[in-house]
């Protein structure tokens, strides 16, 4: 079977002419294009610094629809990014399209008569207006965004749609829904992992509680809530610290304002970044070193670094939103909080230092939960799906 894939996070182009991904989406694309047995996939030449995974040539090829340019570009002016998309002349059996993305609904046009399958790993219509961005800003953003969601349900009619998490569902009326969640790491990279490890007496006291957070560094995520924890649990006689991993959008400078808000309230000795990790090994290494992983998002469909984090054995806290709140449960296989709030963080910790049942539960069942989402198996699903679609069209 040859399958297309777009989506709009850009790639890169090294001396020796080899294609190159941000490796959480490398992983994936290598997991279909291996299973499926061939594989073109439709991006953006414009290099972000974080493609650090190397598409093999003999599986996949890439094609170069321009660079990204604006959202607003992508939405209203697509035509120059249809030039080279030609899953006809390629002679492709069905194309992937990963949203949310504006060029999503055009694609989906475009392919015609060959099949699509949207893969919406996302959701639009949960997000909010930020406090530090200006009101026309936010204005604009959550018109966008009601317009591409429209735009997305209309495109979605009569297709399937495989989705990270149903919760995204009600947003795609007349569209048939499968819900396929991926992570980030293959079967061998979490077959040597061990179980969640026993925490020593000393650790909150003696030894601080390593927290961890990776993904973009965005206020929505809860960062700044977070590092308030910080200063509640020292108040409490906890001793922690609060180290980020991840990468910061080009429009925001949050962790500058992240460290002077930690030197504001007096943690700034405990608030570390720890630099961009790339999905796979070294991403997972990293949190190997850690003994909790936090994620206070405002709003979310599934982290993929939360999924990760899990599969090492680390007990997550994390938003009671989204996807999150779907598949997860309460002290069972996390510790789900309310957002925008820093004593429900601490809260969470002292309960998981204080309670070793508790603890072993929560990274157990969390970690068992999490190793059903290697990317091998979710490539499987994806395309067992692709084959059915393209058999019913013949």
């Amino acid at each position: 079977m040859k399958v297309g894939f777009y989506y709009h996070i850009p790639f890169a182009v090294g001396e020796d002419g080899a294609s190159r991904v941000p490796a959480h989406l490398g992983l994936l694309i290598d997991a279909i294009a291996r299973t499926a047995g061939s594989l073109v996939f439709y991006g953006h030449r414009e290099a972000a610094g974080t493609e650090d995974f190397l598409l093999d040539p003999e599986l996949i090829r890439t094609v170069d629809l321009g660079p990204a340019g604006s959202h607003l570009s992508r939405s209203f002016r697509p035509s120059s990014y249809l030039q080279r998309f030609r899953p006809q002349e390629d002679g492709l059996d069905v194309v992937l399209i990963q949203g949310p993305s504006p060029l999503l609904p055009h694609l989906v046009r475009a392919a015609a008569p060959v099949p699509v399958l949207p893969l919406l790993w996302g959701d639009l219509g949960s997000w909010e207006p930020r406090d530090d961005f200006s009101w026309i800003r936010n204005r604009a953003i959550e018109l966008w965004a009601r317009y591409y969601n429209r735009v997305q349900a209309n495109a979605a009619k009569g297709h399937l749609v495989l989705v990270n998490n149903p919760t995204i569902a009600a947003r795609l009326p007349g569209a048939r829904i499968e819900a396929v969640p991926t992570g980030s790491y293959r079967e061998r990279d979490i077959a040597d992992a061990p179980p969640p490890r026993a925490w020593p007496l000393e650790l909150g006291r003696d030894v601080p509680i390593r927290l961890v957070y990776s993904g973009r560094i965005v206020r929505e995520k809860g960062l700044f809530e977070a590092v308030d924890a910080l200063a509640l649990l020292e108040r409490r006689g906890i001793n922690a610290s609060f180290g980020i991993i991840g990468w910061e959008d080009e429009s925001d400078r949050n962790l500058d304002q992240l460290r002077a808000h930690a030197a504001a309230i007096g943690v700034a000795d405990r608030f570390t970044y720890l630099g961009f990790k790339a999905a796979g090994p070294e991403l997972l290494n990293a949190f190997r070193e850690a003994d909790l992983f936090v994620i206070p998002t405002y709003w979310d469909s599934l982290p993929r670094s939360m999924q990760e984090a899990m599969a090492m054995g680390l007990p997550a806290i994390a938003s009671d939103v989204g996807g999150i709140g779907y598949y997860l449960r309460d002290r069972d296989t996390a510790m789900l909080i309310r957002p925008r709030d820093p004593g429900a963080i601490a809260d969470a910790v002292e309960a998981l230092l204080s309670d070793a049942a508790l603890r072993e539960t929560v990274a157990t069942r969390g970690q068992a939960w999490a190793r059903t989402f290697t990317v091998e198996a979710s490539a499987r699903t994806i395309v067992d799906h692709l084959q059915r679609l393209t058999a019913s069209r013949a």
